[in-house]
């Protein structure tokens, strides 16, 4: 019998470590030019793309570029191109509605379509729809700012009926984030603590603090490391907001004493970065600006990771950043990896084919706390870095080192014993073998681990001329791969639609990288297509170098399986039967 050996395709993109203390990056649209290679994504947890706006119907406007509308642009180009840059380096994209313009266009906007039940849930529904459509991570509201009370309740209805919206849904998920304005009494008011209702804290998981462009009451500097504490320290005993939901916000820019002037860093920057980098004032143009240089932002690390146990960092805004040497995100993100300089990591999903195995984080138990869930429910007796199990499932560790919290999760995947029966004969011949625990499929092998599988089946014949050792596995390793894509006519193009990832230079089109760990079929390939002539569809799966194509499934024409509607995209389960051995590939849909 093939002993503790089952049959899996994985797909590792789904169990990364998440990284408890977050760094998120607010990026405008208007920062977003091709190429984005000004975006150091390598740095980030989090990017916010910044803002989408309703029409007043309550619909999300999706693609303008109109001078008399400038409030409302959003460009779909841009978006999906970050949206690619995420996925490429395992960035969580979330996508912000509101935002300031210097008409209140936007309030006022969001204050007439939030103020009427209608086209309020209009726009709930459009925000869930973008948000699992585009697989992002979340949905931010940035209302700058629900300043009367006609706003707040409106802007209370909308978080209500957005989380009632993401927990009804196919994505519940859904980060659902407010950015709420830093100044806190009594040196200003009304203060921004005003701007949003007692009732209304229950329902985001995630409040920005932006505790930059604080009045000059508050001192020089518009964004002093004392103020930030000041106004963390004051939402939570005011408003009641668990610091584990806050993130410190912190400029990319600089103010001038009176706040009547405005500098971007990398302006500021740019005939002595070192200076700038080291200090937090700089004169320019006949005027002293006043900004977060490295070491204060390192010490807003240490207060968020130390004494204020926040969830972590957020910036505004990513296109104001240098990114050599003297770059402020650096500058964060090495302080966030020093401290809070441990990863747990469970490895790939296991298997258990009776019997128990350990699941193993790789950290030294000193100065930390652990615990663990299976499916989502708490283990309560477990609580070191290691866990015998004897159980399938979903295995999640969460580690917590002082304020820092990391987490890791692994498959489990849960088989049975194969029993059979041998045989014997008297000389040379066929003998034959049988399964005897079950109905299955069952593959042969003659060696007991690795090997060239010699055939599939509940029995096996082979010829014998000497005693002969054969060994079974049942195989439960048949796996649909949930990639897609959607024929666009008559564009004549494949686009991205879910659970793509772009291969490396030089690979054509897009397709899904897997890890395969022992041998395994693609059975099928779902894919999502228009009413439309399209011959010749078929899946190439590519070797790791993303040019060798090791095989390719017998082409199928969808016109022979069309349904008759024309305006919905149709899904067709594409027969693939493709057998791959151990290794890392990349699995693409293609048409002429």
């Amino acid at each position: 019998m093939k002993k503790n050996v089952f049959f899996t395709l994985m797909l590792f993109s789904f169990l990364s470590t998440i990284n408890a203390q977050k760094i998120t990056g607010y990026l405008p649209s208007y920062r977003a030019v091709t190429p984005t290679s000004a975006v150091q994504y390598d740095k980030l947890t989090d990017i916010v793309f910044a803002f989408i706006n309703p029409d007043l119907t309550g619909n999300l406007i999706t693609y303008t570029l109109n001078p008399a509308n400038a409030a409302f642009d959003f460009e779909m180009s841009k978006f999906i191109e970050v949206k690619a840059h995420c996925k490429t380096y395992n960035v969580r994209l979330h996508i912000a509605i509101g935002g300031a313009d210097g008409g209140n266009l936007r309030d006022t906007r969001l204050a007439t379509v939030c103020g009427a039940a209608g086209t309020r849930a209009v726009l709930v529904a459009a925000l869930v729809k973008f948000a699992i459509t585009h697989e992002l991570a979340g949905i931010d509201i940035d209302w700058e700012f629900p300043n009367t009370a006609a706003k707040r309740t409106s802007h209370e209805n909308l978080l209500s009926e957005l989380r009632t919206a993401i927990n009804a849904s196919s994505r519940p998920d859904l980060l659902l984030s407010v950015a709420v304005g830093g100044e806190f009494p009594p040196t200003s008011a009304p203060s921004h603590l005003d701007y949003i209702n007692a009732t209304a804290i229950g329902y985001p998981d995630i409040f920005y603090i932006m505790a930059y462009d604080l009045p000059s009451a508050y001192g020089t500097n518009h964004s002093s490391r004392v103020s930030a504490n000041s106004s963390m320290d004051t939402w939570n005993t005011t408003k009641g907001i668990p610091k584990a939901k806050m993130q410190l916000g912190v400029p990319f820019y600089g103010r001038n004493a009176t706040r009547s002037l405005i500098q971007e860093y990398v302006t500021l920057a740019a005939a002595a970065p070192a200076t700038v980098f080291g200090a937090d004032s700089y004169s320019f143009s006949g005027n002293t600006y006043y900004y977060n240089g490295s070491a204060t932002l390192q010490g807003k690390v240490d207060d968020v990771t130390g004494t204020q146990c926040g969830q972590g960092i957020m910036i505004w805004d990513l296109g104001e950043d240098r990114t050599d040497a003297y770059s402020l995100l650096a500058s964060i993100n090495t302080r966030m990896q020093n401290n809070c300089n441990y990863t747990p990591n469970l490895g790939v999903d296991k298997t258990l084919c009776g019997g128990t195995v350990t699941l193993d984080c790789g950290l030294v138990a000193a100065g930390k706390t652990f615990s663990w869930t299976r499916n989502g429910v708490l283990m309560g007796a477990v609580t070191t870095p290691t866990n015998i199990v004897s159980q399938g499932g979903t295995y999640k560790i969460t580690v917590q080192q002082g304020c820092c919290t990391k987490t890791d999760e692994v498959l489990v995947l849960e088989g049975v014993s194969v029993t059979g029966t041998g045989a014997t004969r008297c000389g040379a011949g066929a003998v034959t073998l049988n399964i005897t625990s079950g109905a299955g499929t069952y593959d042969w092998y003659s060696s007991a681990s690795g090997g060239t599988k010699l055939t599939t089946g509940a029995a096996y014949s082979p010829t014998v001329a000497t005693t002969t050792d054969y060994f079974v596995q049942r195989n439960y390793g048949k796996k649909m791969y949930n990639g897609a894509r959607q024929y666009n006519s008559p564009a004549n193009c494949w686009t991205d639609r879910w659970q793509d990832e772009e291969g490396p230079a030089g690979f054509p089109e897009w397709a899904q990288r897997i890890t395969v760990s022992a041998d395994v079929t693609i059975d099928s390939v779902r894919i999502w297509y228009s009413n439309v002539t399209v011959n010749n569809v078929s899946v190439k799966v590519y070797a790791a170098d993303g040019s060798t194509v090791v095989a390719t499934s017998t082409p199928v024409n969808l016109t022979a399986i069309a349904a008759a509607s024309t305006t919905t995209p149709l899904v067709y389960m594409l027969p693939v039967n493709i057998n791959l051995t151990p290794g890392t590939y990349f699995v693409g849909v293609h048409a002429p």
